[in-house]
Order: C-alpha cells, then sequence, then structure tokens
C-alpha cells in the first residue's frame, strides 16, 4: 500500500487489498443513482460491499464521514449500520444553492458519521454553511473545498491516512496534500483521474519521504513504510495492479 496514491481501478478490489484497521479515517461522496455519472448503477450492491469493506478496513477508533442524498438517507443509513455502528450526522448548508429533491427542494446535504467507537467527539458543529462553488474541471458533483477542508482538520492530524473509495476528481486529496494528511483512494474513471493529476500537480509536495530506515525527521516518529524515497512522482496516480 502507497501513501499519497490514487489507484484507477474499481474500488471494492483495490479495498480487498488493504491490510485490517489501516486507515484512520474515511471521508467519501459516493456516486448515487441520479442520472449524472455513467457509474451511477446497481448502487445498492456497489455500496454495501464498500461498506463492508470499509468496517475492515477501518481501525477501532477511526471515524467515516459519509455523504448521503436525502432520496437514499434511511436506505444508506441502515446499510452502513449493518457494518459500522451510526453515531452522528453533520449537516452542510448551502446557502447560495438549492438541491432538487423527489418532493421538492433542499439547501442542505446530509453527512452521515460512523464509528465502531462510542465515544469519538470533534470540537465541530453539526451544521456548517459553505456556499456551492461553481464546477468548470469536468466532474458533475465535486464537493467544496473548503468543505472537506473543515472536516479534514477538525477530526484528523498531521500524517494520519485518510481513504476516500470514490475519489472523483481528487479534492479529498487535494486536501490531504494541503494539511499534511496522507491519503489513499481509489477512482475508476480515466478521465477524473485526469483532473485529480492536473489537481495534484498544481500544488507543492508536502508529507514525508523517509525510507524505514531513516526516521529522524519525522513528527512523533511517524513515517511512511510504503514511500521508498525514489523518483516516484508523488502525488501519485498508478493502476490498480500496482497496489501490493
Amino acid at each position: 500500500m502507497r501513501p499519497n496514491t490514487i489507484y484507477e481501478g474499481d474500488c471494492i478490489q483495490g479495498l480487498k487489498k488493504l491490510p485490517d484497521k489501516s486507515i484512520d479515517y474515511i471521508i467519501t461522496d459516493p456516486p448515487y443513482n441520479v442520472g449524472k455519472d455513467e457509474w451511477d448503477y446497481g448502487v445498492l450492491d456497489l455500496l454495501d460491499d464498500c461498506a463492508k469493506e470499509c468496517s475492515r478496513v477501518l481501525k477501532d477508533e477511526g471515524i467515516m464521514y459519509w455523504f448521503v442524498p436525502t432520496r437514499y438517507l434511511m436506505k444508506i443509513g441502515f446499510l452502513i449500520s449493518q457494518y459500522i455502528p451510526y453515531r452522528w450526522s453533520f449537516i452542510w448548508n448551502t446557502p447560495n444553492n438549492m438541491l432538487t429533491g423527489d418532493v421538492g427542494f433542499s439547501k442542505y446535504t446530509i453527512i452521515l458519521i460512523f464509528s465502531k467507537a462510542k465515544s469519538i467527539h470533534r470540537n465541530m458543529q453539526d451544521l456548517k454553511s459553505i456556499s456551492w462553488q461553481p464546477n468548470n474541471n469536468g466532474h458533475p458533483t465535486p464537493k467544496p473545498e473548503k468543505l472537506i477542508r473543515y472536516i479534514v482538520e477538525k477530526i484528523s492530524k498531521e500524517n494520519e491516512l485518510i481513504l476516500d473509495p470514490f475519489m472523483g476528481s481528487g479534492t479529498t486529496a487535494q486536501v490531504c496534500n494541503q494539511l499534511n494528511r496522507r491519503f489513499i483512494g481509489f477512482e475508476k474513471n480515466p478521465e477524473y483521474n485526469k483532473i485529480a493529476k492536473k489537481r495534484l500537480s498544481q500544488l507543492p509536495i508536502h508529507g514525508y519521504f523517509q525510507t524505514q530506515s531513516d526516521k529522524s525527521d519525522c513528527p512523533n516518529g511517524a513515517f511512511n513504510k510504503d514511500l521508498t524515497g525514489n523518483s516516484d512522482e508523488f502525488p501519485q496516480i498508478l493502476p490498480l495492479a500496482e497496489l501490493r
């Protein structure tokens, strides 16, 4: 497993290759059957498989943030709770935008929070107002960088590892890189990976390149065992077959 890498391929196949209890946090906005993306089929079976694997790779004290549209709230909440206990909900209010629903319009998105640990208190409110940002990068439903940044800053510390099974255009990876968190993720769509690669290539490189034998400059003695420090591009987008 190489931290700070997006793997191009099916997330279920990728998740199965990750070690048990190797992930500190999960933040993800899965594809849903709303007719905006060619990925949106067999959504419940896909998410069931994903939730099962996320439960396996998430540490016992880890937390998972899962974006859910209102129309799927009950189904997804019940589905994931079979594998990881539900703990809380976080509401993203969009003051400058309304989302179309089956009955009317809503100005918020729900993020369900799951954890195996009973006490996961973080210094954050259950509602945050962040304006929707116009999207010109080619992805139909990217989440605002400011929103993901708020979550990452509140729940995690530097060098902790954050997984996004549905990386999309790379917002989670971009924020993690900016905040000195490690990331790993999967994205099946090669066009989205091109967008993510472009976004990441425009950022200054953060992170730790020490090999296993060089731990001197890492905070709190932590180091990336799987980053070799050689000439590999960093951050990287690699074929799923490269995940070892």
